[in-house]
């Protein structure tokens, strides 16, 4: 069994780009990150242009608008 990983990236409306560098236990790339993806043991590799679906961590705390999980 492989590993679930966490890759923390930003997101301009189209693309995520990860952050990097990241390494295990690093929590600088936290404060940069707006959005996350959750990677399963199954993948090895993700190629550029690949849809992915996107966690975004960074919301608009005042705001009326609803945000939800989305695929890109």
């Amino acid at each position: 069994g492989g590993k679930y990983a966490v890759i923390l990236g930003s997101f301009d409306g189209t693309y995520f780009e990860a952050l990097t560098p990241q390494m295990p236990g690093m929590i600088s790339p936290m404060q940069k990150a707006d959005g996350l993806l959750l990677i399963t043991p199954d993948v090895k590799q993700l190629k550029k242009d690949k849809r992915v679906k996107m966690i975004p961590i960074k919301w608009e705390f005042c705001s009326t608008k609803e945000e939800d999980l989305f695929t890109l």
